[in-house]
């Protein structure tokens, strides 16, 4: 079991924020795991639990924890080429404007820091800060948007890591779901990890988001790994 103090998460939260991961394999053992918790004086834990180990969920349940995301992992090979995506699909070079960031939250929609009443204040400002820092290049390689007309109709965010590709933020407006925006979006992931030699890309979204685990199913991506994600308040 992996146990860290979230310093950053601690300090925009205003809370003492521990994250744990639990392996399916993992004893449960809740006593000794809130003692020390409470030793360390946590104001909560973000408690990561991988599908099959139930014990822990029951445990968690008992103490009082909150299940606030069924997250997945999905994962691709990305092709050796890849279908043009759009014309309207461009790397996008400006501001910050109230369009992305209506994207942006959009995105976000079902994130466990909106559900969480305790995080719901922060989730805004969160995803604010994300596509900021995605635009400054701390937290993306590049942003892409699907231009129609006057207005951002899509985004996507990519970040390149130890030789893995990632997809962070991904949205498409209300009115052009089902029109391909989504689909040319993932088609300008793949080229631009195509242009940076990437072989692998991944992409995390929530098991109860049963339309967007078709989406990227549809495009090519496989389940990889599940977890139970708990909110676990000491304070």
């Amino acid at each position: 079991m992996e146990i860290s103090y979230l310093p950053w998460d601690s300090d925009f939260f205003k809370a003492r924020i521990f994250s744990i991961k639990v392996p399916p394999d993992t004893a449960p053992d809740i006593a000794r795991l809130s003692n020390s918790l409470n030793a360390e004086n946590a104001s909560m834990a973000y408690v990561f639990v991988e599908d099959g180990n139930h014990a822990w969920q029951s445990l968690l349940n008992e103490q009082g924890a909150s299940l606030y995301d069924e997250k997945v992992t999905y994962g691709k090979a990305v092709p050796e080429q890849t279908a043009s995506a759009a014309d309207s699909v461009v790397v996008y070079k400006g501001e910050l404007n109230n369009n992305l960031l209506s994207l942006a939250l959009d995105a976000g929609f079902d994130s466990r820091f909106k559900k969480d009443p305790r995080f719901t204040a922060y989730f805004e400002p969160l995803y604010e800060l994300w596509i900021t820092n995605s635009l400054n290049g701390s937290m993306a390689d590049a942003v892409m948007v699907y231009e129609s007309g006057n207005s951002l109709v899509g985004m996507v965010t990519c970040k390149i890591k130890n030789g893995t590709g990632s997809i962070g933020l991904i949205a498409t407006d209300s009115h052009v779901r089902g029109k391909g925006v989504g689909s040319s979006l993932i088609q300008a992931s793949d080229a631009f990890y195509i242009s940076k030699g990437v072989k692998y890309s991944t992409v995390v979204t929530q098991a109860t988001n049963i339309q967007a685990c078709r989406f990227y199913e549809k495009n090519g991506f496989t389940l990889i790994k599940k977890e139970f994600v708990y909110h676990w308040w000491f304070k």
